[in-house]
């Protein structure tokens, strides 16, 4: 939020992105911040990665910039640094 406070909001944003991802929350937070101050005027960078919330937050841009070294990965919801998908199966397994 600091950095985009004296910016020039018309000329759009240029988001370099290398992440392995983060908190859902965290990333939902970033998504509605920038395409609040940019109005979705953004282009995402990804130079080698950007996964599960860097990939959301990608998608999220109108435009999508990679080399052939980049890549896009899975998104990986998780509680508590569990994935997501692990506690259903988990569950399904112990409701049977």
């Amino acid at each position: 939020m600091a950095m985009c406070h004296e910016l020039n909001v018309e000329n759009g944003l240029d988001l370099i992105l290398h992440t392995p991802g983060g908190d859902v929350a965290a990333t939902e937070s970033i998504i509605d911040y920038l395409n609040n101050i940019f109005d979705g005027n953004i282009r995402a960078i990804i130079p080698q990665l950007a996964m599960s919330g860097g990939t959301m937050i990608a998608c999220s841009c109108k435009e999508i910039v990679m080399g052939k070294q980049s890549s896009g990965g899975p998104v990986d919801p998780q509680i508590n640094s569990v994935p997501a998908h692990g506690v259903i199966s988990e569950f399904k397994n112990a409701a049977a």
